[in-house]
């Protein structure tokens, strides 16, 4: 479908009331116009290029070239306060959680999980005497954490044959606890 236009519906509130939006400031109100400009202009401009471009000439603006913007930011704050009396700005907060007793973003901690995740493979991979496994085709090489010194299998999934006895998997466990991934 190429042209084609996708409509959303509007957001919602907890109690099912639509989202109010903030009334335009005066950036907003010039950036509105000059950003069609730029479009008609250079349509395949990505949008991130098109911001900095419109801030570098907002700031490159005299307060006397900004004045009109200020006025209908103005004019449209009012009417905003007429249209919805009961109104106030409340700012979602950033997404963040505790790991460790350490609070994190959740693009901090998705990181954190990757490495971790990253980690627990290569210690469940892991052959405790350092050989080859000619059966599987797998091959071992050592690694050190700092810590500790592992031995690391070329596979991720481990499943050929009888390689981890419960012993083996005790010893993932320990290591896992050791380096704080498990409890």
């Amino acid at each position: 479908m190429y042209g084609a236009k996708i409509i959303r519906q509007g957001r919602r509130e907890a109690d099912g009331k639509p989202h109010i939006k903030r009334p335009m400031n005066a950036f907003m109100v010039w950036a509105k116009d000059e950003r069609r400009k730029i479009l008609k202009a250079c349509p395949d401009m990505h949008n991130s290029n098109i911001s900095k471009i419109l801030g570098a000439r907002w700031k490159s603006m005299s307060n006397t070239e900004k004045q009109p913007y200020y006025e209908e930011q103005s004019r449209l704050s009012k009417l905003h306060m007429e249209k919805h009396p009961d109104y106030r700005y409340r700012p979602r907060p950033k997404r963040t959680c505790i790991v460790d007793g350490k609070k994190l973003r959740i693009s901090e901690y998705k990181v954190l999980m990757r490495q971790r995740r990253q980690e627990m493979r290569q210690l469940w991979c892991r052959d405790t005497g350092g050989m080859d496994h000619p059966e599987s085709g797998h091959t071992s090489s050592a690694f050190s954490n700092g810590e500790q010194s592992f031995s690391c299998s070329d596979s991720d999934d481990c499943d050929s044959g009888n390689e981890h006895d419960e012993a083996k998997q005790q010893q993932h466990i320990d290591n896992l606890r050791k380096m704080g991934l498990l409890r």
